[in-house]
């Protein structure tokens, strides 16, 4: 505790490499002393945000990050393969069912990522169920406006704007994750 408190390593490998140093102690006694501090709630050990310091780390870090690349990966399959592949047996399947995804999830989900960029708020069967209710409700609205435009409700107009919100949506949220990650201490804290 006084390593901690007095020379505020960043790290748990810091921690253990002072304390180390500093005492003669092996790596298994120090990591037992660690986890009993941990449930004990004396410190407090958090996701290592010092290791994303720019949105190209958070980006690059796909443990983090592996949502916003399978978001835009699937939405742009889906609008290569709706907008220029033609509807024959194997690729027709192929497009229901990433046009499924990309018209009654993606819009939906992108969205929450962007409201809600913790993750923590609500749990995984939640998010999939406001994901699908949200992306109904995009979809119609998206419609509803599209029908005032020039391009009016076609299937490239519907799905050019489906692709750019979602990947606007998706940009948005990564910069959120981004942000939130970065301002959530990382230091063990007591």
């Amino acid at each position: 505790m006084n390593v901690v408190r007095s020379k505020h390593p960043r790290t748990v490998r810091e921690l253990a490499d002072i304390v180390m140093a500093e005492n003669a102690i092996d790596e298994r006694s120090l990591l037992s002393t660690l986890e009993s501090m941990v449930a004990d709630g004396s410190i407090e050990v958090k996701m290592p945000s010092y290791e994303i310091d720019s949105i190209l780390d958070y980006l690059f870090a796909l443990s983090v990050s592996g949502w916003f690349w399978i978001t835009l990966g699937i939405t742009f399959i889906t609008i290569t393969i709706v907008l220029f592949v033609p509807g024959v047996f194997p690729f027709d399947v192929l497009r229901w069912v990433l046009g499924s995804a990309f018209v009654l999830f993606l819009p939906g989900y992108t969205s929450l990522q962007l409201l809600y960029p913790k993750g923590s708020e609500i749990d995984q069967s939640e998010r999939f169920a406001v994901a699908f209710a949200l992306s109904l409700a995009v979809v119609a609205l998206m419609g509803f406006a599209l029908n005032f435009t020039p391009w009016g409700i076609r299937l490239d107009s519907v799905t050019s704007a489906l692709g750019a919100f979602t990947t606007t949506c998706a940009i948005a949220a990564a910069y959120r994750k981004f942000q939130h990650i970065r301002r959530q201490g990382i230091s063990p804290a007591m």
